[in-house]
């Protein structure tokens, strides 16, 4: 067995181990705008459910090499941080996979991952910002906090630098494609045809699954 102090690897190490254990893990297609109007659209894999009473999400943005926010981290925060304090995640599936990756490229603010990718953007029912159009769901979200550092309880156990930031996320509004649904209303999986993250490049298919067996 093999046994690690993350604080005694390199960032790029550390990264590495991380994406490559934490394994698959769901992408959200989060859109934004900014202050200015300015619509964003990013993957992020480092995202999941946190509860579903109320229903609340997270993403973890990172910051740029500089230590400043990246556009979707910038959006997210609240208006007197700067931020319009809203944001959407979509449904990253197979059949818009490589629209999504393409949304990744490192463009300047000004610049429309949307129209980048292919990809148009709607407008939210309750929040400024944007919905993926054509998304097989959507959730609305208004920011309820953002965490920039680790709480006191633990923060004498990191010395290093602080990379990203964890957003919390209240969903307000679900959009559901009909075409995806199950008898109950559900998505579907089999409909969904959900995509994740491995570790590196890779990216994973949903359609392999099983029931565990109790013993």
């Amino acid at each position: 067995m093999t046994v690690i102090d993350p604080a005694d690897l390199s960032p790029r190490d550390r990264y590495g181990l991380m994406i490559n254990t934490v394994v698959p893990r769901p992408i959200a297609v989060v859109g934004t705008v900014s202050q200015t109007g300015l619509l964003n659209l990013a993957p992020f894999s480092c995202f999941n459910a946190v509860t579903s009473t109320p229903f609340t999400v997270m993403i973890g943005p990172a910051q740029r090499s500089d230590g400043t926010d990246k556009d979707t981290l910038a959006n997210c925060r609240p208006p007197e941080d700067g931020g319009t304090g809203c944001f959407t995640i979509n449904a990253a599936t197979e059949e818009n996979a490589d629209a999504v990756f393409a949304t990744a490229a490192d463009l300047p603010p000004e610049a429309s991952e949307f129209d980048h990718a292919g990809l148009s953007s709607m407008p939210a029912d309750l929040i400024a910002a944007p919905r993926l159009a054509g998304a097989a769901w959507s959730l609305e979200c208004e920011t309820a906090e953002v965490i920039d550092r680790l709480p006191k309880r633990v923060a004498h156990l990191w010395d290093g630098p602080f990379t990203g930031s964890l957003v919390y996320g209240l969903v307000r509004r679900i959009h559901l494609r009909d075409d995806v649904l199950d008898d109950k209303g559900r998505p579907d999986p089999d409909k969904l045809g959900a995509v994740g993250r491995m570790g590196g490049p890779e990216w994973v298919r949903t359609q392999d699954r099983f029931v565990p067996k109790a013993r």
